[in-house]
């Protein structure tokens, strides 16, 4: 009763909806396709120009980058453990920035052309799904400009799960206020138009940063095992020196990584404070776990190198 009493004296006031709150809604299928092929194939080719202007993402960019930072503390590593039994620091310092130089380049080309032909595998795919979707995608265009009042409030309302009684005083009440259909209506509308935009303006970056990602991260990885020896006169301590940075560069790059494409929390309100809390120490252990998890397997490929090494030594001695 209490709600009738509410609901009527709502509808005598007969106020104007220019706009209705929104629910969550979630199209299972976008709406806005191009009628005409030889354009969509233009159009997604054309985007090259704007690819140049767009940078990578975050966790793009850490996906290259690790790529590049991996292999680069890797090689450069084994190469000089294998030149450090020449007993020579100059040599092995030499040798190094030769293959760091080298290798930079290649990995940043290996990038660029695998980043290259991720987005023309894409394009065609995408492509191909619209095309064989074209027909069925004009259908569900009449069949949305055909939605009723009726459908299109319930299709509103069925999210806020209602009881059957509040439900029908709501009903009759948005029936006897025909500015709050066509608001939803248009809700509806501006929704699915605002998705067809957000797909339509994902468009990935150029590979031209992939393969600078790529590259810097091989850069700056390799610099890491090669830095002691500048500082020492002795190659078996500039080998021990190197394996450490190394160690403690692959924990430091693991924790980092992991740390900054964690989910932020938003809410620091004080009564959650226990909760944000809570939550971040979680993030550091699953980090730090991370981390320790880089440190073990570039131990394994480091420990591979110092054993050929020895082994070598060995053989040749």
């Amino acid at each position: 009763m209490a709600i009738n009493n509410v609901l009527q004296g709502i509808s005598q006031q007969e106020p104007v909806y220019e706009s209705i709150p929104a629910t969550p809604y979630t199209p299972s299928t976008s709406l806005s396709y191009p009628s005409d092929v030889e354009d969509h194939d233009l159009e997604i080719f054309g985007t090259a120009k704007r690819q140049a202007n767009q940078l990578p993402t975050l966790s793009r960019f850490l996906a290259d980058y690790t790529l590049g930072f991996a292999d680069g503390l890797t090689v450069p590593f084994a190469l000089t453990a294998g030149l450090s039994s020449l007993g020579q620091t100059n040599t092995v310092i030499l040798a190094g920035m030769a293959e760091i130089a080298a290798g930079s380049i290649s990995m940043g080309i290996g990038g660029y052309l695998s980043a290259r032909g991720d987005i023309a595998a894409a394009a065609a795919s995408l492509n191909d799904a619209k095309r064989q979707n074209q027909a069925t995608q004009t259908d569900l265009e009449k069949t949305s400009a055909n939605m009723s009042s009726k459908a299109a409030l319930e299709e509103y309302l069925e999210p806020l799960r209602l009881p059957k009684h509040l439900l029908d005083a709501v009903k009759a009440h948005a029936n006897m206020q025909p500015g709050i259909v066509h608001a939803i209506v248009a809700q509806r509308e501006s929704l699915l138009a605002r998705n067809d935009a957000n797909s339509e303006d994902e468009q990935p970056c150029s590979p031209i940063w992939n393969g600078l990602s790529v590259a810097i991260g091989y850069l700056l990885g390799g610099l890491l095992p090669l830095f002691p020896y500048f500082f020492v006169t002795d190659v078996s301590a500039g080998l021990k020196w190197s394996f450490g940075v190394c160690v403690i560069a692959l924990f430091i790059f693991g924790f980092t990584k992991h740390y900054l494409l964690q989910e932020e929390v938003e809410d620091k309100h004080w009564s959650h404070a226990w909760h944000y809390h809570s939550r971040r120490w979680n993030r550091i252990k699953q980090s730090a776990w991370e981390g320790l998890q880089m440190v073990i397997l570039g131990s394994i490929a480091a420990f591979a190198a110092l054993l050929c090494v020895k082994a070598s030594e060995l053989i040749v001695g």
